[in-house]
């Protein structure tokens, strides 16, 4: 089988290597630089948000012995911030 194989499995692998280069070059977002609750806008996912509420409540919990929740809050430039909030 190997001594039949020709030219075209060469062809067939450089084509498919440029069109993967080329759909990761135009169609994956770049990701150098974007925060965790950035990229979770880009994905429509809020998995971000929920590690650091869950974060929080474990810290609470073995420093001052209760729960802590964060709540999102808008800056001035319009971007999401979680603020920790201790719950009594």
């Amino acid at each position: 089988m190997l001594e039949k194989i020709g030219y075209g499995t060469f062809i067939f692998f450089g084509a498919f290597s440029v069109l993967s280069g080329l759909w990761t070059w135009f169609v994956c977002p770049e990701t150098n630089g974007v925060t965790l609750e950035e990229m979770d806008r880009i994905f429509s996912s809020n998995t971000a948000h929920e590690e650091l509420e869950a974060k929080h409540e474990i810290l609470g919990l073995m420093i001052g012995g209760h729960a802590a929740t964060t709540e999102v809050i808008e800056d001035l430039d319009g971007k999401e911030k979680a603020q920790w909030v201790e719950s009594v």
